[in-house]
């Protein structure tokens, strides 16, 4: 069975995958809920490109019942990974560009929780991600993330989302 396809005017087709996951692709935040009920200054985005995507996996990793909130914190994002060279400048990989999820107006608490859901083996980076505003400009701001310990990003092979 082929997932249903939409438009999402910042980046292109998304591919669908719950009612949720649409809701919340279609979000575009106000450039002023940026610096008011959402100040990224006082609560830190947080980027996530896998099955936390998904918000009912975000909500039960965050201990919320329900997902509807979580939805509403939630805008298509894209972060641009860093072309890696070698210390010689003799090879060189190309950066990728991820397409994931930045969730805002999250605290202490939900940073903890998703710290939790990765573990050890991931450590807590701090990226810029390309957000698309409700005005239908384009904003890079400072995003959590958690990639591997000693890699960069590396999308799992089995992601529902690709």
């Amino acid at each position: 069975m082929k997932h249903a396809q939409a438009e999402a005017p910042v980046y292109g087709l998304l591919e669908i995958s719950t009612f949720g996951y649409h809701l919340a692709s279609q979000n575009r935040i106000n450039e002023e809920r940026l610096s008011g009920s959402l100040d990224i200054d006082i609560w830190p985005a947080i980027f996530v490109y896998d099955i936390l995507q998904l918000p009912g996996t975000l909500a039960n990793v965050l201990g919320h019942a329900c997902s509807v909130d979580i939805i509403k914190h939630m805008t298509p994002a894209k972060y641009i990974e860093n072309d890696r060279c070698t210390a010689d400048n003799e090879s060189c990989v190309k950066g990728n560009e991820i397409r994931g999820m930045v969730i805002l107006g999250r605290g202490g608490t939900n940073r903890r929780a998703i710290a939790d859901y990765y573990g050890d083996e991931f450590e807590r980076q701090t990226i810029e991600v390309e957000i698309g505003l409700g005005n239908g400009r384009h904003q890079t701001i400072e995003a959590y993330v958690w990639f591997p310990m000693g890699g960069g990003l590396e999308r799992p092979e089995d992601d529902i989302l690709e």
